[in-house]
């Protein structure tokens, strides 16, 4: 294997040589239409496989619904040792309001620096870093192991057809450690995650005009009271957990606050007649400290004290958490300082990702990703320069992990 500084002046080489490549790859990923829901990846698939079949790189396609593919490419090395494993997903979140978007949506724009259009913060800026990097390490293959690259379907609304599916099909997806593109933003290294609650809550009331009405008389109005009262719940933190005293909180403390949104509320048929069912959909994300029952015992105490409420589970897991002090932290945390000559932060990712479903299992992971913002959305973009960085460091870190083997 070549010494330690020649690796590094390979890849940057590599990366500089493709950088237009690299770009042009985020251009045909923004092209391919994948907002979610529908989240049909085909288009995207076919993007990525032609990228690779033009290397050489074989792929395979796995799918549990024909328009969510999946697509993977899996690599050895020259002799037995550890299997790290690349995921990333296609799909992407909805334009929402195209009138505030200042770039075209369905095409790359490079603007002072930045690449915009839709998915290209999350994620299929970092989709194509991996690819860039998966490309370098399958022709540069001086380490040991496996390597597996995955980009999947149906993150975006925690579906059940991308990342769930393969690991439900194939064991052999259950790797020695997982590295994903999602960034945390601001290219901060991601060990943790908040949990994810969501929740819907309906509201009844006695049918009657609304001339008649009393104070919370109609069930909007109930309603209304009951997810005031629960947006409070944005105010309150944890304590970091022990294992992770380390961590940077995000700014304004993000990271270990709990986060209430009322994404969803409808009710009422007519303006003067009181409404007699009502409902609203709540995503709650729940920070490393607290678990998912003491929000519920939260919420099935203000039931008590809240009329004609009642609410179920829609769906929810814990939040989760890799060792900051485990091999492939540390190997990803240093790999990004030898990059960009300066040690990414440590912090707990605000948004779900597919690398819960990998600690699930016990297999630890990590984020990282070009993504600048905490969230994306009208205009995402990416910056060109940390995108190139984040293919550089997937590569130097794979390798430095790799050949750890002992």
């Amino acid at each position: 294997m070549p010494k330690s500084d020649e690796i590094k002046n390979d890849i940057d080489v590599f990366m500089e040589n493709n950088r237009e490549n690299l770009i042009k790859l985020c251009s045909e990923l923004v092209e391919a239409k994948s907002f979610n829901p529908p989240g049909d990846t085909s288009k995207t698939t076919s993007v990525i496989e032609k990228f690779f079949s033009a290397s050489g790189i074989s792929c395979e396609i796995i799918a549990k619904k024909k328009n969510k593919p999946n697509l993977i490419s899996r690599a050895k090395g020259i002799n037995k040792g550890l299997h790290l494993l690349f995921n990333g997903h296609m799909d992407t979140i909805g334009i929402g309001d195209e009138s505030l978007w200042s770039v075209p949506i369905f095409s790359l724009t490079k603007n002072s620096g930045r690449l915009y259009g839709i998915g290209m913060g999350n994620m299929k800026g970092a989709v194509a870093a991996m690819a860039m990097a998966y490309k370098f390490l399958c022709e540069n293959r001086y380490w040991p192991g496996a390597l597996t690259f995955t980009a999947v379907a149906d993150e975006t609304i925690f579906g059940t057809d991308g990342a769930e599916y393969l690991l439900e099909k194939d064991n052999s997806f259950q790797a020695d450690a997982v590295i994903c593109g999602e960034g945390p933003g601001n290219m901060n290294l991601a060990v943790a995650e908040k949990g994810v609650l969501w929740i819907r809550i309906e509201s009844e009331a006695k049918p009657g005009q609304g001339m008649l009405s009393t104070t919370a008389g109609s069930a909007n109005t109930q309603l209304t009271k009951f997810v005031t009262e629960l947006d409070n719940l944005n105010d309150k933190k944890s304590d970091r957990p022990l294992d992770l005293k380390q961590l940077v909180a995000n700014s304004n403390n993000l990271g270990l606050s709990i986060s209430v949104n009322t994404g969803i509320i409808k009710g009422g048929n007519f303006i003067s007649q009181l409404s007699t069912k009502s409902y609203a959909e709540v995503d709650i994300r729940i920070p490393p400290g607290i678990k998912i029952k003491d929000i519920l015992e939260t919420i099935d105490e203000m039931v008590k004290n809240h009329n004609g409420i009642s609410y179920t589970v829609i769906k929810g897991w814990e939040a989760n958490w890799t060792d900051p002090e485990s091999k492939i932290c540390k190997i990803v945390q240093n790999a990004a300082k030898i990059v960009r000559d300066l040690e990414p932060d440590l912090v707990v990712r605000l948004p779900a990702s597919d690398v819960s479903r990998w600690r699930k299992l016990g297999i630890p992971g990590v984020c990282y990703g070009p993504q600048p913002l905490l969230a994306s959305g009208v205009d995402d973009y990416v910056i060109e320069q940390d995108l190139l960085d984040c293919a550089k460091v997937y590569a130097l870190a794979s390798l430095n992990f790799l050949n750890t083997y002992s």
